[in-house]
């Protein structure tokens, strides 16, 4: 009876810690030209946002945070330039914070600020 109850209780906790669809530089570049969105949606989940261009085209954009502990370090934003429902380009852009924020940070209450 035991054997069963923390099996159980073990297949719970896995299920808590599922992790949602989410994109990688990899993923990223695995998607063709050509390729439906409905097909990387399915794949990456909801895109970060989605901008409405001229002629019809729309960019989906997500985003891949890198942190060390609760540091960001830097971001790669993806994006797909969608066209009748295909994808008809991509790009990738890095974003990173400024290294001189930290120092000029006044709030004592920010998870950066140095500890007396």
């Amino acid at each position: 009876m035991n054997k069963w109850l923390s099996l159980i209780l073990l297949t719970l906790l896995c299920g808590c810690f599922t992790r949602s669809a989410y994109i990688t530089q990899e993923k990223f570049n695995n998607v063709q030209v050509g390729e439906p969105i409905s097909t990387v949606v399915k794949e990456a989940g909801e895109p970060y946002s989605i901008r409405k261009k001229s002629a019809g085209v729309e960019e989906y954009t997500y985003v891949e945070s890198i942190t060390t502990g609760a540091r960001l370090v830097y971001e790669n934003h993806y994006v797909f330039i969608v066209k009748d429902g295909h994808v008809v380009g991509k790009r990738i852009g890095q974003e990173r914070e400024p290294g001189y924020e930290m120092m000029y940070q006044d709030d004592p209450n920010h998870y950066q600020f140095p500890k007396k």
